[in-house]
Order: structure tokens, then sequence, then C-alpha cells
């Protein structure tokens, strides 16, 4: 394959998004810095209302956990700033102590994690303990190190190893699930291979509390059964002395909180995921799934990149699409994914022909409310101008701002570039006035972590407007997902100019048909996921996250050629939902609107080719 013709359109498009973050500041008469390519803003992880009320429990009885990362000074010179930065920043981190535990591999050092603050405060040095492999010495020397001087100090003792991640809002969830009264040993239930050991509790994460622990004896190592690896020889000692097997006693919803990664896979495309029980779990290259951002301890993240990678998961519940060779029909859904969802399976129908079921997303305690609404109008047209007005007028919400935002004018810029780009001026104007109206939202500290309304002024609106977005916003599936971790965006107006050819594959697969029939609702909600077939979208609500993934694709070359548009699509296949209001809250202004039927695509076809749109070459 001849790449010289491709690589000369990545240098031009290169070209276009450096072109484009200098030429913002000119168009909109601001003094603005330069766009910065990616853009990481602070944007807070929302407990849901069950991670709230659970942690809120764990202050006000000030329990206190110890977690303890089994470690050698390698390992800990590599990991320790890596969890440091990702989950011991999550919610609950107050109530946690975490204890580095590095034996001799020290060798008489303290500086084995390279930072002296880590060091001094989370580094636990015991030198008694040999740090061999496989760990049965270290792990019950650990253990009878915290027995002896940490008993009385906390209420919940874990053991992790360096390269589990622990999701401290679920550990709480679970924690406050248990019966303090009784003694308590949970993990991941194992039995080896096949099946040569009584039930264990897996070595990456397992938690005994203040009872199970003082149960057993301080020098309860030298009266340790031999055993060949570290889960199976404490698991001995726990059932020795507190006579008590892994997870007795705790409900069955939560065997799946703790998650031990397998996978099979080839040229990159999925084989298999299954763990010793044949139970279906994540492929590597795949950051989250609803097991996951459901589990209280998920292991392996072997390098800082998997760990914060995840942890970026984590932090905003995101759910990507799963990535299967495409079939060339629809197929039916194979048993290791069953138990498995996503947040948009008409979306991931499309990239893969299975129906899956659709994740539920969790609504957090303090639902987040709209903040602004800004109203795009071209301002070299005085009946843009007065349409925007007008139209503020006709969308006036309460404690809602309106702000008249002109769209940038990419004449000069489109005369420089359309030889290299295959966009309309429109294109290159509405694609520069989001990316400057984006950095705003996630880098101003005014707006906060609120919702956005954004209209196009060539749109109208019924009387009960304010109505439908209150209706939608209190609807669960609809409106509250927005206030989830996830985030997302909520298209208030679109054109579907197709039927597409669901339930058959094909390039067209997505349009009306696919929306009438979405996995997820079959019809019954007032939205449904967005398709490929979704086009020329003119109103939309949106948060601060969701926002935050758009501006990435803005500023990635790879598709500065392309329209806004597409940027749904990637939005939805990164795990953010995307949901279309129906009947539309807002219709372009040559459609009149009708709360009521639903227009047939023949009709569809008929109006949408007569709407006037800035993306659009002129007639």
């Amino acid at each position: 394959m001849d790449r010289a013709p491709y690589f000369q359109l990545q240098c031009v498009v290169a070209i276009v998004v450096c072109t484009l973050a200098c030429f913002n500041g000119v168009t909109h008469g601001r003094a603005q810095a330069k766009l910065p390519v990616s853009a990481m803003p602070s944007i807070p992880f929302t407990p849901t209302r069950a991670q709230s009320t659970a942690l809120a429990h764990l202050a006000a009885d000030n329990l206190a956990i110890l977690v303890m990362v089994n470690a050698d000074c390698a390992t800990t010179r590599a990991m320790a700033a890596t969890t440091v930065k990702t989950w011991m920043q999550l919610p609950g981190a107050s109530q946690v102590s975490v204890k580095f535990m590095v034996g001799d591999s020290a060798n008489g050092t303290t500086s084995c994690a390279g930072d002296e603050t880590i060091d001094r405060t989370l580094v636990e040095y015991v030198p008694q303990c040999h740090d061999g492999y496989p760990p049965v010495d270290k792990v019950l020397c650990m253990w009878e190190h915290a027995r002896k001087h940490w008993v009385k100090q906390y209420q919940f003792f874990i053991k992790i190893d360096m390269d589990t991640y622990l999701n401290l809002p679920n550990l709480a969830v679970f924690l406050m699930a248990q019966n303090r009264i009784k003694p308590l040993y949970a993990g991941r239930v194992g039995k080896g291979r096949n099946n040569e050991f009584d039930p264990y509790c897996m070595g990456f994460f397992y938690v005994l509390n203040q009872r199970a622990l003082a149960q057993i004896p301080e020098d309860f190592v030298s009266k340790a059964r031999p055993a060949v690896n570290s889960d199976v020889a404490f698991s001995l000692v726990v059932t020795d002395h507190v006579q008590l097997p892994c997870m007795q006693g705790v409900s069955s919803r939560y065997q799946y909180s703790f998650v031990n990664r397998y996978w099979d896979f080839n040229d990159g495309i999925v084989q298999s995921y299954l763990d010793e029980q044949q139970r279906s779990i994540l492929p590597v290259f795949h950051p989250a799934t609803s097991h996951q951002l459901a589990a209280v301890a998920v292991h392996p993240y072997k390098t800082p990149s998997d760990m914060h990678r995840f942890h970026d998961a984590v932090l905003y519940s995101r759910v990507k699409l799963f990535q299967f060779s495409k079939p060339s029909k629809s197929q039916s859904l194979p048993d290791y994914l069953r138990s498995l969802c996503v947040y948009n399976p008409s979306m991931q129908f499309e990239v893969s022909g299975l129906i899956m079921k659709e994740c539920d997303l969790e609504r957090p305690n303090h639902p987040r409310k709209l903040h602004h609404a800004f109203i795009l109008f071209m301002k070299t047209s005085p009946t843009s101008r007065t349409r925007a007005a007008e139209l503020a007028q006709h969308t006036r919400l309460d404690n809602v701002k309106n702000t008249l935002y002109p769209v940038v004018d990419a004449h000069h810029l489109f005369g420089m570039l359309r030889h290299h780009i295959n966009l309309t001026m429109g294109h290159l104007g509405l694609r520069e006035t989001y990316r400057v109206l984006l950095h705003q939202l996630i880098s101003s500290t005014d707006f906060g972590d609120e919702l956005f309304l954004v209209l196009h002024d060539n749109v109208q609106v019924t009387d009960m407007f304010s109505a439908r977005i209150a209706e939608l916003m209190q609807d669960r599936r609809c409106g509250a997902f927005l206030s989830s971790n996830s985030g997302g965006a909520l298209l208030l107006s679109v054109t579907i100019p197709r039927n597409g050819s669901f339930p058959s594959l094909s390039s067209d697969t997505g349009g009306w048909l696919l929306a009438d029939n979405d996995p997820g609702t079959k019809g019954a909600a007032p939205c449904f996921n967005y398709n490929s077939g979704v086009q020329d979208v003119f109103a939309f609500i949106l948060d601060r996250r969701a926002a935050l993934v758009l501006l990435t694709w803005l500023n990635d070359p790879q598709f500065a050629d392309k329209p806004f548009d597409h940027a749904w699509q990637y939005l939805s296949i990164q795990g953010v939902p995307v949901r279309v209001a129906f009947p539309f809250v807002a219709m372009p202004s040559l459609v009149a609107p009708n709360e009521s039927s639903h227009p047939s695509a023949s009709q569809w076809n008929q109006q949408s080719a007569q709407v006037p749109s800035w993306t659009r070459q002129p007639t």
C-alpha cells in the first residue's frame, strides 16, 4: 500500500487543527489562549446514591479500614505513586489507611518508593518478612504483623496485591452491607485451576473484620499448615481458628464484586474471557464493563498506564462498546456475554451484530441542574441574530442564563483549505465554534459541574418547551442519566433521513427502524439510543464530562476533516451515553412541531431536504 498520500493528508489535517487553534481568538474577538491538544479538567467523581449513603455511614460510625498491599522494593518503586494518584483519590480515602508492606528486599533501605512522602507515610518496612515467590511466608508474616500491632486500631483488614485496583466507594457499599457482629472473611472464591483445593479467598483481594482477626492467635505462623500458595495458606489459618470459609454469610449478589481478569484473544479480536469457574470477565484491552464498574477490586493492572486507564474509566463510569469481528448478519449472543451490558445497545448492534443488555445508570444524590443555554447564530446575518433573540425569549428556563453565541466565520480558513479537506465552509465554522465553546465549558471555573443547553437559531419550539425539558430531566433513563458519573448527551432536535436496514447489517443499519426497535426501550420510553442514522443535530443538552470527550475528538487530527455530527458516534463508542428525545423538543424551522405524531421516513426525507443549515452547501 502506498502510504504517501495518507501521510500527506495527515499533515494537512494537523495543520488544520493548529490553524483552528490560533484562528479562534481572532474570530471571536476575545483574548483567548491557544487551545490545548487535550484537556484535563478537574471533574469530580460523583458517588451514586448507594455509594453516598455507605460512605456517610462509614464516616459517621468512625470505621477505620487497613489496606495492606503486598509488595517488594521493586514493585513499590514501580507502582506506589500510581496507586496514590488513582484509587487512593476516590471518596472514602479518609477512612482508609494504606500500607505498602515491603519485606527483606529493602535490604535495609527506607526509600523503596523513591518518594520521601510515600516512604515516610505509606510504606511499612517489615524486614522479618521474606519477599520470595511464591509469597507464602511473606503473606503469613504480614498478617501476623497486623495481628500483633493493629488489631485494635481498625475495624476492617484488607490484603491486596500491588496490581489490584480498589474501588473505595464500592468497598464502602460492600462493607456496610455486612453483619458487623459476626466474623467476616470475603473475597473472590477460588478452587484452583483443576478444583484441587477447598474453597479459599483469592489473594488479589480479601477482607477480614476485627472480630475475625481477633480470633487468630498472635503467633499463628508457627502453627500454620503447609500450603503451595499464600491464598490457600491463609485460608487454612482462618479455617483453623475462625471456622469460617471464604464468603460464608455474604450475599450472593457480591460474588462478582472481586474481579480477577483472564483473557484469550487473537489478532485483537476477543475469543473468550473466562475465569477459573468459566464465568465471563473482561478482556485485557477493554477498559471497563458493568462488572468492573460495580466491582470492589479488579486485578491485574501491571503498569501505571493500565492502572490510570482503568481509573479514568471508573471516574467517568465509561463502558466502551465491545469491538468484535463484524459479521455479515446479526447473531445470537454468546453465553459468555450474557451477563455483560453496554450503555448503547443500538450502536453495539451496528458495531458487532450483537444485541446486548443496556446498563442501568445510577443517579447520584444531587442531580445536576441546567446552568446555561447557548443559542448559536450567524453574526454576519441580521436575520440570524433576530431569530436567536426570539428563540432566547421562547426558551427561557428557571435559573438558566441564555447567551447568544456567534458562530465562527470560516470564510478565510475555507479558502485556504478547501482543496485539502472534504468539509464545507459551514462545517469548518461549526466545528471551530464548538471547539471554542466546549473548551470554555470544561476549563472555566464559572460553570461548575452542571449541564448546558445548546440550540441553533434555526429551530422552532412549542409552548411546552419548558415542561418537556423538566419532564425529561426527571426521567431516569432519558434525563437523569446526565447526572451520573458517565455524564452524557441528550439530543433534542435531529434529522433522521432514512429508515435504515435494521435488522440487516449494512453501512446503513442505523435509522428509524433501529430507533423504533431500540434494544434498550422497545419504544416504551420518551427517548431512544443514538444510532448512525441520526444527522444534523440542532439542539442538545450535555455535561462537562461529555464535553471533554467531544473536545478530544475535535482536537484529534485524524478527525479534522469530519463534520461535527460525526462526534456523537465517537462519544457512544467511547462509552458515553447519547440519547435522543422523542418526540423532539425542538424542530428545524421548516418542520412544523408536532408533539404527538411520529413522522414517516418519506415525510422526513422531504422536510429535512429543505431544512436551512449552516453545514449544507449553498444550492
